[in-house]
């Protein structure tokens, strides 16, 4: 798999994890919850954070080891709720994580988890489709190969 198409699976993966916190936020959070104008900035904001993590630590490493790109499921998942939490950690600091509560914390592993998941699964899909649409064009040509021409006869 290129480096280039990771690109659409990334971009899901982070659109997985802005429902998963939308979810969460709406099934957990304390009224009053955000809405109108408001919920947007939210989902934008949140959305801009799971872009800038896959940048900071999962592109990276999607560079560095290209055996990654096509990962299996529960590599992604591991790999996606420690990036989200690292992530957390490098913006907010170790002081404010250490001091959050472990609920908040395994919400932001899952949302991470799910994440690496859907990305995980995206890209197998994108790379069974490239597999299949060249095995495909392969078959094409040998039986172009194969034919008798009909010209001169």
């Amino acid at each position: 798999m290129r480096l280039a198409d990771t690109a659409p699976p990334l971009a899901l993966a982070s659109i997985a994890a802005v429902v998963v916190e939308v979810l969460l936020l709406f099934f957990t959070a304390q009224p009053p919850r955000p809405v109108g104008g408001v919920f947007l900035l939210v989902i934008g904001r949140l959305w801009i954070l799971a872009l800038a993590a896959q940048c900071v630590l999962v592109l990276p490493l999607l560079i560095l080891v290209p055996s990654l790109r096509k990962p299996p499921l529960w590599i992604a998942a591991i790999w996606g709720a420690a990036a989200a939490v690292g992530f957390a950690t490098l913006t907010l600091g170790w002081t404010l994580i250490a001091q959050s509560s472990r609920t908040a914390i395994t919400e932001l592993a899952l949302t991470g988890s799910i994440a690496g998941i859907v990305y995980a699964v995206v890209a197998r899909r994108s790379r069974n489709t490239e597999t299949d649409t060249r095995q495909r064009q392969r078959t094409v040509s040998l039986s172009r190969r194969a034919r008798p021409s009909n010209s001169g006869e």
